[in-house]
């Protein structure tokens, strides 16, 4: 019987996620969802309509009813926001004649939201060097320098243009490690492989105008990137170690029971732990969230527990991976029956409704000011003390292409502190709206925003099926635009004996990552724009393709910038980008 504890206690941590820290977005794709912070309720009682069914979930605490939000009216008092900011993607780029590509221009409003811009004015100082038209698409005409201008609102910005002929891109290669220039990079065009130079600069030849494929390596101690489609003729190319460690430091502290309820004999006080998280939320890897087993003994029996789950009595204390760096934790506790504990074994699900279903009656906590190294173990103590006793209404976007269409979403409210990342503040589960319980605005330490996060998979949660996710970060007034779902990531072709892939992703993604990683534990990682691609992956390594890989494509849509823009500058670190939505599907 006791056995069961570990399916019903394991399930949900492998799902605990949320999104970015950006601001409120409210571009064109966005649908008008909107979440509605009802504060501290005092005695209430919660209307979950719409919400995955928990058993009995209402929550029974007085005499008032807070009602689901209306989806969408901001009602007659709405001051409509002013212009104050026009941004233009890429600013400055270098190409050869007979290059098209399509500027992106980006509103910054008055209320904090930020999206692409309609209705913006584009010019060009000198047609013969470089055309623009309406729709701000461009074309190099002949060698030469100029300006393109977008123009909306009074606001004017300028794009310095420059025109080659010389066919020849220049790639700069760096240890992303290190920051240092690599001497002797492989560099792979189409029309041949040269070597970078001491400053880490190559000089590949490509053809005319047309948008080229690069690949950089070196052995295989460092991964290879390939950049597809690139218009740009400078680009910055970052190589990981791989070795390089990633999420290898630990936190471990102690849990203070204290300001928790005391359970009664038939109950079990359990509770998560999980690291502040500095990157954006919408690229959450649930296994991030998962840490290790370690042995548990509950109520006389041994069982293997993740050990970022307290047990009060049996683990009164966590370990949780995180990344090296400023680092904090967060974490909630409650008693919960030990007979619903051991009947929630049925699916993941499950699992996630007996938390949801307790939420309100559980306590939470933050622990801040950590400095994490790798492979090393930093003490930080928890103590989780601070009721949900705030109610939201969430509206959710519909789900997109790919999903099946009755899956139930996560939903996550979270704090960004200022140090020290992401801190989870409520989870529920909904369809189209869901009720969610949160802890009171401030109780987050040096809170810089908030934001609600909706975290849909295909089959359902738990089910290991490719996922969407939107994030929206909470405006002045209390409410959130959550964007579209972006339709899920599909791979449609992947041959590891002829390095033959294909792939579609939404046209909103802003930048799509595919990573192969082989029995070798070689890692490859193809960069595109949106929409659909197929071709053949160039092999750096000799073994790279003589094995089976695993296949990861991750697909991002982000509040600013343009897919030439991060690669000549080298910033295809998704940890750094605006993310507003996010796809990704896995292949084994």
């Amino acid at each position: 019987m006791k056995s069961t504890l570990l399916l019903a206690l394991t399930l949900p941590v492998a799902l605990f996620g949320c999104s970015s820290k950006y601001t409120q977005e409210t571009g064109d794709t966005d649908t008008g969802y909107v979440y509605h912070d009802t504060g501290d309720t005092g005695d209430s009682t919660v209307d979950t309509q719409d919400s995955v069914e928990t058993g009995d979930s209402t929550v029974e605490t007085g005499d008032s009813n807070i009602e689901t939000a209306d989806t969408g009216e901001t009602g007659d008092t709405a001051v409509e926001p002013t212009l104050l900011a026009l941004d233009v993607y890429p600013a400055a780029i270098v190409v050869d004649v007979g290059a098209t590509w399509t500027e992106r221009a980006v509103a910054t409003q008055s209320d904090g939201s930020r999206g692409d811009a309609t209705g913006v004015s584009w010019i060009s100082d000198d047609d013969t060097i470089a055309t623009v038209d309406a729709s701000g698409a461009v074309i190099g005409v002949a060698v030469g320098t100029t300006t393109l201008h977008a123009s909306l609102g009074g606001l004017d910005t300028l794009v310095n243009v420059e025109v080659r002929d010389d066919d020849i891109m220049s790639v700069y290669v760096f240890d992303a490690s290190t920051g240092l220039p690599i001497d002797q990079a492989k560099v792979k065009t189409d029309l041949g492989t040269v070597r970078s130079d001491s400053t880490g600069l190559a000089s590949a030849l490509v053809t005319d105008g047309a948008p080229a494929t690069v690949t950089v390596y070196t052995d295989s101690s460092m991964s290879i990137v390939t950049y597809a489609n690139v218009t740009a003729r400078n680009v910055t190319v970052y190589l990981d170690p791989l070795d390089s460690g990633g999420a290898d430091a630990t936190l471990h502290g102690n849990v203070d029971f204290t300001g928790v309820a005391d359970a009664a004999w038939d109950e079990v006080t359990v509770g998560l732990v999980a690291p502040s998280m500095a990157y954006p939320l919408a690229l959450l890897n649930t296994d991030d969230l998962f840490a290790a087993d370690r042995d548990v003994t509950v109520f006389g029996v041994t069982v293997g527990l993740p050990s970022n789950l307290i047990v009060e009595g049996s683990a009164d204390d966590y370990y949780a991976n995180t990344w090296p760096g400023a680092a904090g934790c967060w974490g909630f506790s409650g008693p919960l029956k030990f007979s619903d504990v051991s009947a929630s074994t049925g699916s993941a699900a499950d699992a996630l409704n007996l938390l949801v279903t307790h939420m309100p009656t559980m306590t939470w906590g933050e622990s801040t000011g950590a400095s994490a190294v790798s492979d090393t173990q930093t003490e930080l103590d928890l103590a989780p003390a601070i009721p949900f006793s705030s109610f939201t209404s969430v509206g959710l976007p519909a789900l997109s292409l790919g999903f099946r269409g009755d899956e139930s979403m996560l939903v996550f409210a979270a704090d960004e502190n200022a140090d020290d990342g992401w801190m989870v503040t409520g989870i529920t589960s909904g369809t189209t709206t869901a009720m969610i319980s949160t802890v009171p605005t401030g109780s987050v330490v040096d809170s810089v925003g908030s934001g609600v996060m909706a975290y849909a998979e295909v089959g359902g949660v738990g089910s290991g099926g490719a996922t969407s996710a939107s994030f929206g970060g909470v405006a002045s007034d209390g409410s959130v635009t959550l964007p579209e779902l972006q339709d899920v990531a599909s791979i449609d072709l992947w041959d590891p004996s002829t390095s033959s892939f294909g792939a579609t992703t939404d046209t909103d993604a802003a930048i799509v990552r595919v990573r192969f990683a082989d029995t070798h534990h070689n890692i490859h990682d193809l960069y595109l724009p949106s929409g659909a691609w197929s071709g053949t992956l160039p092999n750096g390594f000799t073994e790279f393709g003589k094995a089976e890989a695993t296949v990861e494509v991750t697909a991002v849509q982000t509040e600013d910038g343009a897919y030439d823009d991060w690669l000549m500058a080298g910033a295809v670190d998704f940890g750094e980008m605006r993310v507003q939505t996010t796809a990704r599907t896995l292949q084994e």
